[in-house]
């Protein structure tokens, strides 16, 4: 799996017209595997995990719901929406209460867009 997420970092493709969705998937993978070379959550950042997973799912044009962002993310459904609530408070996600829909705003659609471009930049 590593070298299949380093190849999706250096894939010479995503430079240009940057694929947010490749990229963010990518990210959100190393961030899983860091995860389990430390066994500690005090290693794992959650709320980019959180914001990746957000990201990929807003790319993709589908649904993401707050059950998923905790499976997504190895939380369980509080630590979840503690995440997501710091996050709405934060003006980077909003909650469908009726559907349970999680959704970047406009706001971090751009911020992570930007964050994407910037670690892609940086390789």
């Amino acid at each position: 799996m590593g070298y299949a997420v380093n190849r999706i970092l250096d894939d010479d493709s995503v430079i240009g017209a940057v694929n947010y969705e490749h990229a963010a998937t990518a990210l959100h993978a190393k961030g899983r595997m860091r995860a389990d070379v430390f066994h500690h959550k005090i290693m794992v950042d959650s709320a980019m995990d959180v914001m990746l997973s957000a990201l990929i799912t807003h790319e993709q044009g589908i649904v993401l719901k707050k059950q998923a962002v905790a499976m997504a993310n190895r939380l369980n459904s509080d630590e979840a929406a503690v995440i997501i609530g710091q996050l709405s408070v934060a003006g980077l996600l909003r909650v469908d209460t009726q559907s349970d829909q999680v959704m970047l705003t406009d706001q971090g659609v751009a911020r992570m867009r930007r964050y994407v471009e910037m670690v892609m930049a940086d390789r």
